[in-house]
């Protein structure tokens, strides 16, 4: 099957345009969230699909409803999985305030998650999606937001192992001043195949965008990043900036990066940036010469770069064994 479109396609000579996955589709066992601070509803529905083309027959819907003129406390959710399909649904009302981190562990996984958010006017929402399952998991990820008048979304996602992830981001940024940003970090070892598909369109005007990934390829893994800021006519006075940073750990390993930026608005400000090549050797030497070895000096660098994602990760805890993992796979 053909997955994850991009928005606007190319010479189908650069195989970007989609990504062709012959995979089985496992039925769900339907594992259920532990929240640290609030009651959320879930029940079993029918009939999921999303922007990704990946469709499902029964699926797992939770429901987070977030009240007007309220700020939460930091609400984590996590799931311990082995096959499931979901949704996520965020209904964040006016003037509401919430940080909302999903956590998802499990060997041999298949994974879908679908996200859908509302992000009324006036409303601050962060949301941090951490993927710790194994490195025989296969993840599969579509995000679709809304964001309204004075409004900001904040997102973070991590995808560190799977053979196989393949996400998406579609953001509508509705609202005049509001805002939207998004860090993502992702790491491919062997022959992990991984395709990410971000979308975000200025549509308000004065509305800010912002998208900034970075990734390490390793032995043959391949990556295709397409990645578009769109500022809609009528969306004036607004910013878009998005970047990506591919570190190559091998020469066998595949990088393609596709970076849009479309525009039918005279009066917006917009801007893209692509590196992709192998850890400097310069940096390497420095902290050779503080008396790591070569191989930790890789560690520690990498640690680095990756840390300007996992650094915005309100938790702690989290934080840490996102860090210890990192180190350990590397």
């Amino acid at each position: 099957m053909k997955l994850n479109n991009i928005p606007v396609r190319t010479s189908n000579s650069f195989g970007v345009n989609n990504i062709s996955l012959d995979i089985d589709i496992p039925k769900s066992n339907f594992t259920y969230y532990e929240s640290n601070s609030i009651e959320v509803k879930s029940n079993i529905e029918n009939n999921l699909t999303s922007k990704l083309g990946l469709e499902v027959e029964d699926y797992l819907l939770t429901t987070i409803n977030l009240d007007k003129y309220t700020n939460y406390e930091p609400i984590i959710l996590t799931n311990n999985i082995t096959n499931l399909s979901e949704k996520v649904v965020i209904n964040a009302s006016k003037n509401s305030s919430a940080d909302i981190t999903l956590v998802y562990r499990g060997t041999k996984a298949f994974h879908y998650l679908v996200v859908d958010t509302n992000i009324e006017e006036n409303s601050n929402i962060k949301l941090t999606i951490i993927n710790l399952l194994d490195k025989a998991s296969k993840i599969f990820t579509s995000i679709n937001n809304k964001i309204y008048e004075h409004a900001n979304l904040d997102t973070i996602i991590t995808d560190l192992e799977g053979n196989i992830k393949v996400s998406n981001y579609y953001s509508d940024i509705l609202g005049n001043n509001a805002k939207n940003s998004l860090n993502s970090l992702y790491y491919g070892k062997n022959e992990d195949i991984i395709d990410i598909n971000y979308d975000v369109k200025n549509i308000g005007k004065n509305t800010t965008s912002y998208i900034n990934t970075v990734g390490i390829l390793d032995n043959k893994a391949t990556k295709t990043m397409k990645m578009s800021i769109d500022f809609v006519k009528g969306s004036a006075k607004s910013n878009g900036e998005e970047y990506e940073k591919c570190i190559l750990l091998s020469d066998e390993a595949i990088s393609k990066s596709v970076p849009l930026l479309l525009c039918t608005e005279e009066d917006v400000q917009g801007v893209h940036s692509v590196a992709t090549g192998k850890v400097e050797e310069d940096k390497i030497f420095y902290v050779m010469s503080r008396g790591f070895s070569y191989k930790d000096a890789i560690k520690i660098i990498l640690s680095g770069d990756l840390n300007k994602v996992i650094s915005n990760i309100t938790d702690d805890s989290l934080k840490e064994e996102l860090l210890n993992k990192i180190y350990d796979i590397l």
